[in-house]
């Protein structure tokens, strides 16, 4: 049986694509090509740098722990972004980013700590 959520290695041991089941069938993803991923009750969405769209039947949290030691962070209960994607870090209560996409993902107050802190570390 295919784990439906797994992450193709290369020869480092680095990964380089996700394995997700979509209505297509199963689909492998390039991680570097996600943009974000929204979720919505038990669905997510990931947004792809091509302009494409995927619908897995998924929560959120699963795919989290899968990308979130290669350069993608949980920036609210519904987002979860791939910082490379990043464009802006606009200020506010929580706050908002402006993706390379356009479009604005919130960032929960309660997260914004934690986003502050993966952006120090991705730009090291």
């Amino acid at each position: 049986m295919v784990n439906k959520n797994r992450l193709t290695m290369n020869t480092n041991g680095n990964p380089t694509k996700i394995a997700i089941s979509s209505s297509k069938g199963l689909e492998f993803i390039d991680i570097y090509s996600i943009v974000r991923i929204e979720a919505e009750r038990s669905y997510c969405t990931f947004y792809l740098s091509n302009s494409r769209k995927i619908l897995v039947s998924k929560c959120l949290n699963d795919f989290e722990q899968l990308l979130v030691s290669n350069g993608f962070v949980r920036i609210h209960n519904s987002h979860l972004v791939n910082i490379e994607y990043v464009k802006t870090f606009v200020r506010g209560d929580g706050g908002y980013l402006e993706m390379s996409d356009s479009t604005c993902v919130p960032v929960a107050r309660n997260r914004k700590d934690n986003f502050l802190e993966s952006i120090k570390l991705f730009c090291k």
